[in-house]
């Protein structure tokens, strides 16, 4: 009983900071920038310009504004009518793609926090347990809602993570395309 005891403060020690949390908390993503880093490549969205940096023997930067207008290592670079179509799918697509992942970082961050609690509303049923009123099973029921409620909500959340990994492998097609109809893109050899 003495162990059961330490083990279930030493665990609402460990989980403090999820009780001080708050739901309508916000958490600012950034959204003026945001990173992605993929092995040596870095995507950052600056004041709605999509900015590409390779990190390598040579750090190239490629830049698409909001206009679509295409800068390689702060040079302009002149486009047709298809080259700066591409540049818009490839910046809508990207801006897609950022905003979809914070917004899925964001619920996870909720989902942890709320699993988090679950864990110490268990806790805390167990002292109930103590109680002569309260059953094992009536714990374990209780527990059971609650932990079916956050596996939907996780399961949405997996869903919406599938669909930005479609968006992923259309924005690495869209690159590839670019590559194909830009010169001065395949000259960086990405």
């Amino acid at each position: 009983m003495k162990t059961a005891i330490i083990i279930s403060c030493m665990l609402i020690f460990a989980f403090g900071s999820v009780i001080a949390y708050d739901e309508r908390t916000e958490i600012n993503w950034g959204h003026h920038w945001t990173n992605f880093l993929s092995d040596n490549m870095e995507i950052e969205i600056d004041d709605g310009t999509i900015i590409i940096t390779r990190h390598s023997y040579h750090s190239d930067v490629i830049e698409i504004t909001e206009d679509y207008e295409l800068y390689i290592n702060d040079r302009h670079i002149k486009t047709n009518k298809e080259q700066k179509e591409l540049l818009g799918k490839f910046h809508t697509k990207s801006v897609i793609l950022v905003e979809e992942a914070e917004e899925i970082g964001y619920k996870g961050a909720k989902i942890s926090v709320k699993g988090a609690k679950l864990g110490i509303k268990a806790i805390g049923g167990v002292f109930r347990l103590l109680s002569s009123e309260y059953e094992a099973d009536d714990l374990e029921e209780e527990m059971d809602i609650e932990a079916e409620k956050l596996e939907k909500e996780a399961d949405a959340l997996e869903q919406q993570a599938d669909e930005l990994e479609d968006i992923a492998d259309e924005l690495e097609d869209l690159a590839d395309e670019m590559v194909q109809n830009i010169p001065e893109l395949e000259e960086l050899d990405w």
